[in-house]
């Protein structure tokens, strides 16, 4: 009998407007990594800290990347709309964003 590991599914409930933390370049350009499993991501996380440890544990992959980006704020919804228009999917803390459901009023 086989056994297939499923990726562990969460529920949040974040508004439109809710800053994340990305690592930006000078020119504006976002921070991504490419992950296995999910493909092209757009790196972000709910707060400064989680991005220090976030960071913390890629940067030995590429420190160079890590050090010409800065630290920036950016609303939800422009971030799930800059990963649909690369074509990649928004990472928030450890979490890929599979879908975006609007909660009821």
């Amino acid at each position: 009998m086989a056994f297939e590991l499923l990726p562990s599914l969460i529920r949040t409930r974040l508004g439109s407007g809710q800053p994340l933390w990305v690592l930006a370049s000078p020119a504006g350009t976002l921070l991504c990594a490419r992950l296995e499993g999910v493909g092209l991501t757009v790196l972000s996380w709910t707060t400064r800290e989680e991005m220090e440890r976030g960071v913390e544990r890629l940067a030995a992959r590429a420190p160079s990347l890590f050090a010409s980006h800065q630290p920036q704020q950016r609303p939800l919804a422009d971030l799930l709309k800059t990963a649909r228009d690369l074509g990649a999917v928004l990472r928030i803390d450890d979490y890929a964003v599979l879908a975006v459901v609007a909660a009821e009023q």
